[in-house]
């Protein structure tokens, strides 16, 4: 766990200012956790959390030296693998603003109107999921 956690604060803190204290919480303990390696070295994690047939995607990160190479599709076409295998039916998460295109490119659609989380606007995104 806690190579992962220092990727998300490395991400998440680091380069995006948000506070440890508001990074780090107890779904992390509930959650699915899935990483992403390349030669060995982790480049990229998220986590799954249960629902009932409605799945929640969260904390994806992906290191810097490791962006636009496909680690991000990878890893969430991993999450909806493993949410299916699960019974989940839908996957939904809240998406930083910048991130939009990605997840649209991924089939997800917004839901609502944008909202601050961590002084980061962010909309929620969801889709159907199919086994």
């Amino acid at each position: 766990m806690e190579p992962l956690l220092l990727l998300r604060e490395e991400v998440f803190c680091a380069e995006q200012g948000v506070p440890v204290e508001e990074e780090r919480d107890a779904h992390d303990a509930a959650a699915l956790h899935l990483v992403a390696l390349c030669d060995g070295a982790l480049v990229g994690t998220c986590r799954l959390l249960r629902g009932d047939g409605m799945w929640k995607l969260g904390r994806m990160a992906v290191r810097r030296t490791a962006r636009g190479a496909g680690v991000g599709m990878a890893m969430l076409l991993e999450a909806e693998r493993q949410a299916v295998s699960r019974g989940a039916r839908r996957l939904g998460f809240s998406a930083q603003t910048h991130a939009i295109g990605f997840y649209r490119r991924a089939g997800y659609r917004t839901r609502g109107g944008l909202f601050d989380d961590a002084g980061i606007p962010h909309v929620w995104m969801e889709r159907p999921l199919t086994g």
